[in-house]
């Protein structure tokens, strides 16, 4: 019997959802890497079954960062998706970088923003001051956002106009129920001066201190809000009172700036204190209660949270100061404490290699950074070039660490694994 046998090609028999699993990957690259798949394009001219599984993956998560002509870029994405409202309705998150924040850039985001009904993730570093009002406008009308990421800064560095203030912001988030992962980076909103009282008989009877108004909040509005990266300070405790009124679910809590004090942070961290696995107290400017009247700022505030925290069974990543939680509280409890970013005064070392050197004390704790800070408990900058370690007792450290399979980090480690940056060799 004669007859031809069709060549098939291997790439035609793999199975579309195959593929698709396969073209996630490409999703995968460093947290500063914003430019577009150039080899996903490529990839989807192998055949007509590659392109549909190709342009899925490409038009799901959009990245929009290159370089050169970046405003033709974000030109050409938007045509694309008023000439093709299906691939609109693919896009499912965008990542946006901006390097010289030209104008056109914010304007043609927005306007593709809102043209893409089903978006749940949005990334932004950098935008156009001019045009910044009409892409607000439009991501207040995203109701099924998810996740939400916003920088000042461009990937140049080059620092834009604020975003919006804290009071704001607040709302804002407010009008995304869906909500589950909120970032927001350094200097990246304006101080809240819009939330005094003015009352000055009031004032007069708080003996000098300006209270705060009530931040007006939905109780419960973003109740599948677990994560919480805030690394942009200028939150008081009428700020956090709110957002843990809108937030009971948060599970992952991170605060960087101003510091905080222990009346600042109670009520939100009991509420929290159950279902926390991550908290970072991580607060590199000098501390002040917004409590404390302007005559009587050098006093001491109590900060210690050592009952709180100790109240987290499920506490896995913990980044903070010994003026928060002492030494010897680390010492019960914490049974599944996995990676901890530490901060004592020198004289606290020893206390701390004692601890380290209990089997019982922190069993799972595998990654350690230890850092030193300020012994003067009126202020807390965390971390002091003039303030060291003495180099032996160090040493010592570091030989209890390899006893017990401690790995130890330097403290931009985490930083770096949250960029998706490659951190194995770098740090022993």
């Amino acid at each position: 019997m004669s007859g031809s046998v069709l060549a098939i090609s291997p790439t035609a028999l793999i199975p579309p959802a195959v593929l698709a699993h396969i073209f996630q990957f490409t999703h995968r690259r460093s947290g500063l890497n914003f430019a577009a798949n150039a080899e996903l394009a490529e990839t989807a001219l192998v055949s007509k079954q590659w392109l549909e599984a190709a342009r899925n993956a490409l038009y799901t998560h959009v990245y929009l960062g290159t370089e050169d002509d970046l405003d033709e870029t974000v030109e050409i994405f938007l045509e694309t998706l008023q000439e093709s409202p299906t691939l609109a309705q693919r896009v499912r998150a965008i990542d946006f970088g901006s390097f010289r924040m030209y104008r056109g850039e914010t304007k043609g985001l927005a306007e593709a923003i809102k043209l893409c009904d089903n978006l749940r993730e949005i990334r932004i570093w950098g935008w156009n001051g001019y045009e910044l009002e009409e892409l607000i406008d439009v991501l207040k009308s995203k109701t099924k956002l998810q996740v939400f990421e916003i920088n000042r800064t461009s990937l140049t560095d080059i620092p834009c106009d604020y975003f919006c203030n804290v009071r704001e912001f607040i709302g804002m988030m407010q009008g995304w129920p869906e909500l589950r992962s909120v970032t927001v980076w350094m200097n990246t909103l304006d101080y809240d001066s819009s939330g005094w009282d003015d009352d000055e008989d009031a004032e007069e009877k708080s003996g000098g201190v300006r209270a705060r108004k009530p931040v007006p909040v939905i109780p419960g509005v973003c109740s599948q809000l677990q994560h919480f990266d805030w690394r942009c300070g200028l939150l008081d405790d009428s700020h956090l009172e709110a957002i843990s009124n809108m937030a009971p679910s948060i599970c992952e809590f991170q605060l960087k700036g101003s510091g905080l004090t222990r009346q600042d942070l109670l009520a939100p961290l009991q509420l929290w204190a159950p279902r926390l696995t991550s908290l970072v107290l991580n607060f590199y400017n000098k501390r002040f209660s917004w409590g404390v009247p302007e005559y009587d700022k050098m006093r001491i505030v109590d900060c210690h949270l050592d009952d709180i925290i100790s109240a987290m069974p499920l506490l896995r990543v913990l980044d903070i100061s010994s003026l928060y939680i002492k030494p010897a509280t680390l010492a019960n409890g914490f049974a599944d404490l996995f990676a901890l970013d530490y901060r004592i005064a020198p004289e606290e070392l020893d206390e701390f290699i004692s601890l380290l050197s209990d089997p019982s004390a922190l069993p799972a704790l595998r990654e350690l950074n230890l850092d030193p800070r300020v012994s003067e408990e009126k202020y807390d900058s965390d971390r002091d070039s003039s303030v060291q370690f003495d180099s032996a007792r160090f040493e010592v450290f570091r030989k209890v660490c390899r006893k017990g399979g401690i790995k130890i980090r330097d403290h931009f480690h985490h930083m770096m694994m949250e960029l998706g940056m490659d951190t194995e060799g770098l740090f022993d």
